[in-house]
């Protein structure tokens, strides 16, 4: 049986996707982590990087809630900004503080930003930027009145960068909060965000079930270095107790507050000391370094 939450809908846009280069994992992450919030998910679409089908199928969405994800980078064919501020009757407007984001990121690493990265300082107008500190990509939040959401408001519109490593964080601790505020009645609107490290899957579940409080539901998703879960509904303080609890069992350093990779540790911890990493691998074939690597500034 269908839940009767909100609608949402999902499209992901990329040819990579469309030609089956790569795998789509946002339909599973986001399905998931929305149906546990309370919001019935009554469709995906994958979109390649052309503006008119983008457009097309934001008019024709029939949800409440639309999350896009992906076309947010610097390049020609990187058209979700140009696709929504069609759909929504709007121009796209330049963010100085976006551009100067981007500036002092490249400079902390020594080098100057391509001209073409300032597509990405542009958002539609009207709606509010969400910053992305795991990448280069911001997102955006706002109304979009073209939709076909059943009612006059039209339909919230969420726009998320493609990379899982960016997407992820941006909608748990950027989306969520918007998502409680947008859609009050929606169950689980607030969250507590927590990473596990080594610490096997079904001794997670085991502990949560233990720890859990009255009217707390949690979500989690099995990374290949981690595992993120959440704590959703019940008080604040009940959330805390129980991530206090987990803090008890297993220690401090395997069950963290928000969500985190092994290799932001790492780098954070490197960057505080001032300290350099080489690595030498031959059974991983140079895993951990790229763990590193993929770290905006590492």
């Amino acid at each position: 049986m269908s839940s009767p939450g909100p609608r949402a809908q999902l499209l992901s846009i990329g040819t990579e996707l469309t030609d089956g280069v790569i795998q789509n994992t946002h339909f599973r992450y986001l399905g998931s982590q929305l149906k546990s919030l309370g919001f019935r998910v009554v469709g995906g679409l994958q979109l390649p990087d052309e503006l008119e089908p983008i457009r097309r199928a934001l008019a024709d969405a029939e949800a409440e809630l639309i999350v896009v994800t992906g076309g947010l980078g610097p390049t020609s064919d990187d058209l979700t900004r140009e696709a929504v501020a069609r759909a929504a009757g709007a121009a796209l407007e330049f963010h100085p503080e976006l551009w100067q984001g981007l500036l002092a990121r490249y400079a902390s690493s020594g080098r100057k930003p391509p001209e073409s990265n300032r597509r990405q300082a542009y958002i539609p107008a009207g709606f509010e930027v969400l910053p992305n500190d795991w990448g280069t990509a911001p997102g955006f939040w706002g109304p979009l009145p073209g939709a076909k959401a059943g009612k006059e408001a039209g339909a919230w519109l969420a726009a998320l960068p493609g990379p899982p490593a960016e997407l992820e964080p941006m909608f748990a601790q950027r989306l969520l909060p918007l998502l409680a505020a947008a859609f009050p009645g929606v169950a689980g609107g607030v969250e507590l965000a927590a990473t596990s490290l080594l610490i096997p899957e079904s001794a997670l579940e085991d502990a949560l079930r233990r720890h859990r409080r009255e009217g707390i539901t949690w979500g989690t998703r099995v990374a290949e270095d981690h595992i993120d879960f959440s704590l959703r509904g019940g008080q604040e303080g009940e959330r805390e107790q129980m991530l206090a609890g987990l803090q008890g069992e297993f220690g401090g350093a395997h069950v963290r507050r928000g969500f985190w990779r092994p290799g932001e540790l790492l780098f954070r911890a490197l960057e505080l000391r001032g300290e350099l990493l080489a690595l030498a691998e031959s059974c991983t074939g140079g895993l951990a370094a790229k763990w590193l690597t993929d770290l905006p500034g590492a």
